[in-house]
């Protein structure tokens, strides 16, 4: 999965080609890495924690609102 999003990241998948590599991969595994995978390319990693939970482990990291 890392090696998938490293060639896309890097555009050695475009177009069809990229679609046709992420669709592939969605389907040959579980559900869950579609929606995982769904989520990242949206760019939406809700995990249920807050800023200020992930402030408590990287202090400062993210501003709290």
């Amino acid at each position: 999965m890392i090696e998938m999003f490293d060639k896309l990241s890097k555009r050695e998948y475009t177009g069809n080609r990229a679609r046709d590599i992420i669709r592939d991969f969605m389907s040959s595994g579980p559900v869950l890495w579609a929606h995982l995978i769904r989520n990242i390319l949206n760019k939406d990693l809700r995990i249920g924690a807050s800023e200020k939970s992930i402030n408590k482990v990287y202090d400062g990291l993210l501003p709290e609102e």
